[in-house]
Formats: structure tokens, sequence, C-alpha cells
């Protein structure tokens, strides 16, 4: 498993954590988690570096993967998928090292590992394209 995957799998349990917690304590369980789940410095910046876009840009992040699902809202999609959709929409939209396809492939195994049901993976790429067709190859 590369050190790309590994971040972004650190991230997504990251930014679950952060969804738990009240704005006021998110420095202290950021402290925490990397405590918790100590990684070499490459993949702790990439990691870091999701969270912090994804966190930057969740107002527009969240606008975006809401006009992406068919009739749901964001708040009924589950915990895992939210977060996965965060991360890899804001992978796509904000940083330029990455290829779309790349994130989106990432997040469909990450799904497959974390997601709620056994077709969350489904679900993820299903809205992952969506937001790629819609937003990522209209920007360019």
């Amino acid at each position: 498993m590369g050190k790309r995957r590994i971040a972004r799998e650190l991230g997504l349990k990251l930014l679950y954590q952060l969804e738990l917690v009240r704005p006021e304590a998110c420095e202290a369980t950021v402290a925490a988690f990397w405590q918790d789940h100590p990684a070499d410095t490459e993949v702790e910046l990439f990691a870091s570096l999701l969270v912090k876009t994804v966190l930057d840009h969740q107002p527009k992040i969240d606008d975006i993967i809401k006009q992406s699902v068919d009739n749901w809202e964001l708040n009924r999609i589950a915990r895992v998928e939210r977060n996965l959709l965060r991360l890899a929409t804001a992978e796509m939209l904000y940083l330029d090292d990455v290829p779309p396809k790349a994130s989106i492939n990432e997040a469909i195994e990450i799904a497959k590992m974390y997601g709620s049901t056994k077709r969350s993976f489904q679900f993820v790429n299903g809205v992952l394209n969506n937001v790629y067709r819609r937003y990522v190859i209209k920007a360019n």
C-alpha cells in the first residue's frame, strides 16, 4: 500500500473524528490523533494537507456534493461516506498534483474497506463521477 493511500485513510479517520467534536476541541483532537496514529512525515503531511483543504473549503465542497447527489441530503449520507466524498472532492478540486481519476479510484478502494455497507463504493463512485463531470472537467 502506498504512502498516499495511507495518508488518505488517516485523513478520513481524522475528518470523521473532527466531525464528532466541538470546534474549540479541534486542535486537541488533531494532536491526540497524531499521537495515536504515528506516521512518517510524508504521510502525515499529505493527510494534514487533505484535511486542511477540506476544512478550508468545506462549505463549497459540501455544496458541490449536495448538487452531485440525486435525492439525498448531505446529513443523510453516512459519516464515513460523507467524509470520504469531502476528501476526494477536495483533492480533485484543489490539489493539482493528483490526477482526478486517481482521487476517485482511491476513494472507491477506501470505501470498499471502510464504507458503511457492501455497496458504499458504488455510491461513492457515482457521486465522485458526477463531481468530476460537473466541476472538474468544466473547470479545465
